[in-house]
């Protein structure tokens, strides 16, 4: 047989098995076809996916060595696709193993082989920078899905986001001066004081259900937005809500038009009708782009306009790094990914949920396992969200569009009741029972539902005719992965005298000084001492506790916290409680050339580490793994290669090389292992540590003397011991001059 007929067989078979490993593919995949292209209808590229939600992308394939096949892949960028108009942005060069050319059943030579692969995008960039990417069938399958998402199309719809809102804010700040029980009404609707990121939180969210309107409109009966156009191509607020209540009670997504009635409400009628045809021409915008709720722009803006972030310090987590850490964690769930069911009775929370992003990349990560094996994950919908994803977050709006963005998903598969909640924070109803409530902290002690979720919690709806009498179950021990990114803020005095209030930790939603004390008694109370909340460390060690206690034996925790983690004196209690309950332990840093960028949150201006661990369920312990990157992931694609080197990390080496960075193991309590580029300056750390001395290309170690500094000398006292306000004797006051008529100084 010619070379050429194998190559046409072999691109056949492989379109079969990408076809296996994603149904959605279905009509959308085709190999060896000509008439694709408008420019050259005689090319005969080898093979084509194109999703209507996505751009096309092209896959070259050569057998090995391979040499023209990088030229062949990126010559079909800016390639028109003759049918839909749509350009070719992204495209992949694949090294084929030579041995498949002359197997006897190419198929399944395909499902085991690895393949080495590169990708070229529209702007003459290479992914990786360098070499080649080795891959299975299954992680072709990924490369190519995550590569249809046109990253150009995502930054213009940023931009029109971005201006969109802030012009619709304006407008509407300008009819407030003269109506201000209007900007009032909305700002109660979100909990928050009137101010221009409230406003602008507003029409983010309006913006949202028009956005989604868009995506739903033909379906289930529901007008475009044109539909709602008087004859001057107005949109009237009227129609408009109209429409939206008929979505709510009576089809599905409470969480988006609902809450978007509540604020659009308010607003006098000329006022909305100049907000909505702009925001409309926003939604038109985006609704292009195909891809927005997988890289959850709304939620990147949406954590900007946060009035309180710093006491909040819900600091939105990168798309990357949610998908890199949410990644890791669902690789170690043992689950059988075929069975629809058994990933219906999961449990997977985030109790600090913020916009949702790492709910949103767990359940990216959920689905696309459940595709590799033919699953339809349009079936699995409905049990994600209304069961398996659990969030809990103190601010409404916030819960809402984490819902909105889960349930974006899948926009035509309905749902009823979702396990998203809005907690309560502050003082509540004195009927309640409780009168202090610390948010998800409450969840520390709580095991009955029933003792913390009222009628006064909020458990978004995804239909009204969800049954608003059942309540959320967040048992203890009860979850398979618990993923969080919680807040950072300190309720010691050091923190509350440099910015100005009494227990910073609690003065979210402007909560008054009585209540910030009574909720940090409380949460004093709750705090054990072998727990690894410590008030030193802020409220991300109480977080811990919180994960801890609804984490199931062979679950897995997965957070993002700040690395003082590691070495810190304050998280001592949190490492103790790692190396006692949990194993196979990992701690994922950054370690940049020169640079600072060590985070993985948006505008932190703070290194941060991941930390993923399993919680044991026999007596068993083991290493920790402390993975240093170069860098930060750069893109959705890039985390889940970083991911993927992860869990190929052998068991029996205790050091190696990764994608894009390195690894050494150790304990847990050898924190310094974390942040470090080099593994051997690490093993030469830990040579001191233990009194030798390890020198690079040496085969021995060499005893080293050591003493600690306690027997030199006696630490000082700390700054706040002596000028502190609450226990400092001295007040610092500054010296004036002996002569104060006499100049401080002299020019010449």
């Amino acid at each position: 047989m010619s070379g050429r007929k194998i190559e046409i067989i072999f691109n056949e078979r492989l379109k079969e098995a990408l076809l296996a490993r994603n149904p959605n593919w279905t009509g959308k995949i085709v190999a060896e076809e000509t008439g694709i292209f408008e420019q050259s209808a005689g090319a005969r590229p080898d093979i084509v996916v194109n999703t209507p939600s996505g751009i096309p992308v092209v896959v070259e394939t050569e057998f090995d060595p391979a040499r023209t096949v990088e030229d062949d892949a990126f010559n079909r960028i800016g390639n028109t696709i003759k049918q839909d108009g749509k350009a070719v942005e992204q495209s992949v060069a694949l090294c084929v193993p030579e041995n498949i050319r002359k197997a006897s059943d190419m198929r399944q030579a395909i499902e085991r082989a690895s393949f080495r692969l590169c990708v070229w995008s529209a702007d003459a960039e290479r992914w990786p920078d360098e070499g080649w990417c080795s891959v299975d069938i299954d992680e072709l399958t990924s490369t190519i899905e995550l590569v249809s998402l046109s990253e150009n199309q995502l930054r213009e719809g940023e931009k029109i986001l971005n201006l969109g809102i802030e012009q619709a804010a304006q407008i509407l700040e300008d009819k407030g001066r003269s109506l201000p029980e209007m900007l009032a009404a909305i700002s109660d609707e979100l909990h928050q004081k009137d101010s221009k990121q409230t406003r602008g939180m507003a029409m983010s969210i309006i913006a949202n259900a028009l956005f989604f309107h868009t995506k739903i409109a033909g379906m289930h009966g529901v007008k475009t937005l044109n539909d709602h156009r008087n004859e001057n191509h107005d949109l009237l607020k009227s129609e408009i809500l109209k429409t939206w209540s008929y979505i709510y009670q009576n089809i599905n997504y409470i969480p988006i038009f609902k809450t978007a009635s509540l604020l659009l409400r308010p607003i006098s009628n000329g006022t909305a009708q100049r907000i909505l045809n702009r925001l409309a021409y926003v939604a038109e915008g985006l609704s292009n782009i195909g891809a927005t709720t997988q890289h959850d722009l709304h939620g990147r803006l949406f954590q900007r306009l946060i009035t309180d972030r710093k006491f909040l310090a819900s600091f939105y987590t990168l798309p990357e790094s949610a998908r890199l850490l949410a990644e890791i964690a669902v690789d170690r769930i043992d689950v059988d990914w075929s069975d629809s069911d058994a990933i219906g009775e999961l449990r997977i929370g985030d109790f600090a949920c913020g916009t949702g992003a790492l709910l949103n990349a767990a359940y990216a990560a959920v689905a696309s396992r459940h595709r590799r094996t033919g699953g339809d994950d349009k079936a699995i919908h409905p049990r994600m969200m209304e069961r398996v994803l659990v969030g809990a977050d103190i601010l409404p709006a916030a819960t809402h569009l984490t819902a909105s963005v889960l349930s974006s998903v899948q926009p035509e598969v309905p749902f009823d009741n979702t396990s998203i909640v809005t907690l309560e924070y502050g003082a509540t109803p004195e009927d309640s029972g409780r009168y202090i409530a610390i948010g998800a902290l409450d969840l520390i002690d709580q095991q009955r539902v029933r003792d913390l979720f009222d009628d006064r919690n909020d458990r978004v709806r995804g239909s009204e005719k969800g049954d608003m009498q059942e309540r959320l179950e967040i048992s203890h021990k009860s979850f398979d992965i618990v993923i969080m990114n919680p807040p950072f803020t300190r309720p010691t005095g050091h923190e509350a005298e440099k910015i100005g209030v009494p227990v910073p930790s609690f003065a979210g939603l402007n909560t008054p000084e009585e209540e910030q004390r009574k909720m940090s008694e409380k949460l004093g109370k709750i705090t054990k001492p072998e727990m690894a909340g410590h008030g030193n460390a802020g409220l991300a060690s109480n977080f811990l506790d919180v994960a801890h206690s609804k984490v199931k034996p062979g679950g897995i925790v997965a957070v993002v916290l700040p690395s003082a983690f590691v070495i810190g004196a304050a998280w001592k209690k949190a490492r103790d409680l790692f190396e006692k309950y949990y194993r196979d332990i990992t701690v994922v840093s950054i370690s940049p050339h020169g640079g600072k960028d060590r985070a993985f949150s948006f505008d932190t201006g703070t290194a941060e580490i991941l930390l993923i661990a399993t919680r044991k369920n026999e007596r068993i312990s083991t290493k920790t793994t402390f993975v240093n990157f170069d860098r930060r992931p750069q893109s959705i694609l890039e985390s889940v290669v970083m991911a993927r080197s992860i869990g190929r990390i052998s068991t029996a080496k205790n050091e190696g090389f990764l994608t894009a960075g390195s690894y050494i193991k150790g304990s847990i309590t050898q924190g310094g292992f974390a942040g470090i580029k080099n593994s051997s300056v690490a093993k030469t750390a830990d040579g001191i540590h233990r009194k030798m001395l390890f020198l690079p290309r040496s085969l021995e170690e060499i005893e080293l003397p050591t003493t600690q500094l306690s027997s030199l000398g006696e630490r000082g006292p700390f700054v706040l011991d002596i000028n502190g306000k609450n226990r400092g004797p001295f007040d610092i006051v500054s010296i004036g001059g002996g002569y104060p008529n006499v100049p401080r100084t002299v020019g010449t």
